[in-house]
């Protein structure tokens, strides 16, 4: 494989990890009946964790764009 080869396949392996943490936080909302403006005023946290995978799944997605 090219270096060009592994790189695009270690984003794509980081980008499936973000999809399933994401996925995962939009199921546990769910399975607990929150919304994400709830989860915003009274876990911050977890609500601000969710808003940095969103913006590591577009940085990810640029970065095959630009690439690939």
């Amino acid at each position: 494989m090219t270096s060009e080869a592994i790189e695009r396949d270690k984003l794509l392996g980081e980008y499936e990890k973000l999809i399933d943490r994401l996925y995962k936080a939009e199921k546990w909302c769910k399975d607990n009946n929150y919304t994400w403006e709830f989860v915003k005023a009274s876990k911050y946290k977890i609500w601000h964790e969710r808003d940095n995978i969103i913006k590591e799944i577009e940085f990810v997605r640029e970065l095959l764009g630009a690439k690939y």
